[in-house]
């Protein structure tokens, strides 16, 4: 039986005019720590199953996001 997650604590602060305020929940049950890109530049690292990454603030615009598994290239 699984044992059921914990909610992740949130400040849920705006961002600032013109920017979004985002961040990055590992949520697969199996996929293992992943690293987070952004238009193919690594912004954070290692990120673990049921943890989430801090926030950043990006403008607001179109994006591609990409996790890699943790250390690798190797797109998930």
């Amino acid at each position: 039986m699984r044992r059921p997650r914990s909610a992740l604590t949130d400040t849920n602060l705006p961002g600032t005019f013109g920017r979004a305020r985002v961040r990055f929940v590992n949520a697969g049950s199996d996929v293992g720590p992943v690293d987070v890109l952004v238009n193919f530049a690594k912004v954070f690292s290692n990120v673990a199953n049921g943890a989430a990454s801090t926030y950043i603030e990006e403008l607001e615009d179109s994006y591609t996001i990409t996790f890699d598994h943790a250390g690798t290239t190797s797109e998930i």
